[in-house]
């Protein structure tokens, strides 16, 4: 089981219907770190950072997908809970945790 925390959210473009993904992924190790970048291949990385608090590291990657049925079906196929932020709403729930165990 990995425990890489991902945490996702969308922002949709002013100028066409593409929507920008982000998501912030919490990790420990160097295996971790290979293992989400074999599945997040082809994203940009849009930032990287430390939480001394619990010594993991904290990555950004960000896509652009043509609409959020892409996206879903995206974050399906992860190997990883992913947890999307409602930035409208403020609240957040689990988008692929039907079939965990």
């Amino acid at each position: 089981m990995n425990n890489i925390e991902l945490s996702a959210w969308g922002e949709k473009n002013d100028t066409d219907d593409l929507i920008t993904y982000k998501v912030q992924a919490k990790l420990k190790g160097k295996r971790q770190l290979n293992s989400l970048m074999k599945e997040f291949s082809g994203w940009k990385q849009a930032g990287e950072g430390y939480d001394p608090n619990n010594e993991k590291t904290i990555i950004l990657m960000m896509r652009t997908f043509e609409n959020k049925k892409s996206w879903m079906k995206f974050a399906n196929d992860l190997p990883f809970l992913v947890e999307e932020f409602n930035p409208r709403t403020g609240k957040k729930k689990v988008i692929n945790g039907k079939r965990r165990k």
